[in-house]
């Protein structure tokens, strides 16, 4: 199989049909068929099902993706590294769970790279999904906190995902108020204090006890559950209602306030990376962003 041939099929994902990707490339429809033809003759999988409005991925083709997207993230790396044009060309990546510093860290990135060419990205997202990332070559570092009592689960799963984690701080619990908040006067909280009032949760399946639900507190109390799936629609919540979030205690917005859970396992805070991952310099800038943050 040819690198040609991977962008071809990646084309006509994009594209929805061969004959819109074959527009996009200039080509003949011909010349992209063939070349998916000679992708499913080589490794015998069915990649796509054509219908009356294009074309849909298999679960074969879906699996094949993820292989090749990888692959092809790669050989751009290899490209920009070495090629002559690009010398000044960066490109990175990170996902990182919520309320945890990542986004400031990678804000931080823009005063040491600024005369440079480059292609950065942000993906702010749950625990799962940043270790899918990771793995998957879709992102250079996962930025993830966990409990202490899912260290040895947490630990294990990055080994079979082989990913390392690089510790960076250990933190108390927290819940996040809105600055009117019934609680607000107080130092540090307990559980009981605040499983009266709705609780914030990024993960649907809030009774779930798997290692990769967002650090929540022990709910099996709370009557009041809101579902948010993004940091601005909880912070609004937040800031509207009585209702409170718990996580590592980082905070960047003056309308809300943290405070310590006194009976809460602390939480560490690290980050993930491929066994053997090399860091590149603007990787290194990005951790370094990152440990001065706390």
């Amino acid at each position: 199989m040819k690198l040609q041939q991977i962008k071809y099929l990646l084309s006509v994902v994009e594209a929805g049909s061969i004959s819109e990707a074959a527009k996009q490339q200039y080509l003949s429809q011909s010349s992209i068929s063939s070349a998916i033809k000679n992708i499913e003759s080589e490794y015998g999988v069915i990649i796509f099902e054509r219908t009356s409005k294009g074309v849909v991925l298999t679960r074969e083709g879906e699996e094949l993706l993820i292989d090749l997207e990888r692959i092809l993230y790669q050989m751009q790396l290899v490209e920009e590294k070495y090629s002559k044009k690009n010398l000044k060309s960066q490109r990175f990546c990170v996902s990182s769970q919520h309320h945890i510093g990542g986004l400031d860290a990678f804000i931080k990135l823009f005063d040491t790279i600024k005369d440079t060419n480059y292609r950065l990205g942000f993906l702010e997202c749950r625990t799962q999904e940043i270790l899918e990332n990771v793995e998957r070559g879709i992102s250079d570092i996962g930025v993830i906190y966990y409990k202490e009592r899912s260290k040895g689960a947490m630990i294990q799963e990055l080994r079979m995902k082989n990913l390392i984690f690089n510790h960076i701080t250990y933190q108390n619990t927290h819940a996040y108020l809105r600055k009117e908040h019934p609680l607000c006067e107080k130092d540090t909280v307990r559980t009981r204090d605040i499983e009266i009032y709705p609780f914030i949760t990024y993960d649907q399946i809030v009774n779930s006890t798997t290692i990769f639900t967002e650090p929540s507190i022990h709910h099996h109390n709370i009557k009041k559950i809101i579902f948010a799936n993004d940091r601005a629609a909880a912070c609004s919540i937040i800031k509207s209602t009585d209702a409170y979030l718990v996580g590592s205690g980082y905070n960047n917005n003056s309308d809300i306030i943290t405070i310590p859970i006194q009976d809460e396992d602390s939480i560490e805070i690290g980050w993930i990376a491929k066994n053997n991952f090399s860091l590149s310099g603007i990787s290194e800038q990005y951790v370094h962003n990152l440990k001065e943050l706390f």
